[in-house]
């Protein structure tokens, strides 16, 4: 059940739909920069801010989704295995192969024949925390970034993370070693 919604920005669609569904949500903006010496007190003020509220709300697991900011290894280390992120991009033995902001526009440019999402534990890299589950999909003759990334949404995205999310929650996502096992088929 979602608890909380968080965003760092108050005109995003995921608060409309917390309130559609009568979940709390909160905006916890980031602070302004010039009030800190360095960018990484400036990112853990941030980060000590959501960690405030996702204690007030007890919350077991964090689904990152649209939320495009690095975490820091302090917010990571007590919750590794209890974030997750969707990156629109096919994964590879080292994480996803077009890790960062523009997943799509990179393999777009890197001419890649195949397109995807991944659902993967979020840890102090980018994009390349252990998988739990990808799929994948050919990139149309003449698709563009815009198009791609709603079809790769459409397609992919809006299915795979739900079952992955209702996977952990019933207890079918464990870790062996470090890889990620999947439970009683996939997600």
């Amino acid at each position: 059940m979602t608890v909380v919604v968080i965003s760092d920005k108050p005109d995003v669609k995921g608060l409309e739909r917390a309130a559609d569904f009568q979940v709390p949500a909160e905006v916890v903006p980031l602070p302004a920069r010039a009030d800190f010496d360095d960018t990484t007190a400036w990112r853990h003020a941030h980060e000590d801010a959501v960690d405030t509220v996702l204690d007030a709300h007890e919350v077991e697991l964090v689904v990152c989704s649209g939320y495009m900011r690095i975490l820091t290894e302090r917010f990571l280390a007590p919750r590794l295995g209890r974030i997750v992120n969707i990156h629109p991009s096919p994964w590879g033995p080292d994480g996803a192969l077009f890790p960062g902001a523009h997943g799509v526009r990179d393999l777009l440019a890197a001419g890649h024949p195949t397109a995807g999402a991944s659902v993967h534990f979020v840890t102090p890299g980018v994009d390349d925390g252990p998988l739990i589950a990808t799929e994948e999909t050919p990139v149309g003759p003449g698709e563009d970034e815009d198009a791609l990334g709603a079809r790769v949404r459409a397609e992919i995205e809006h299915r795979l993370y739900p079952a992955v999310i209702d996977a952990i929650a019933a207890g079918r996502v464990t870790f062996a070693g470090d890889r990620v096992r999947v439970h009683g088929g996939g997600p």
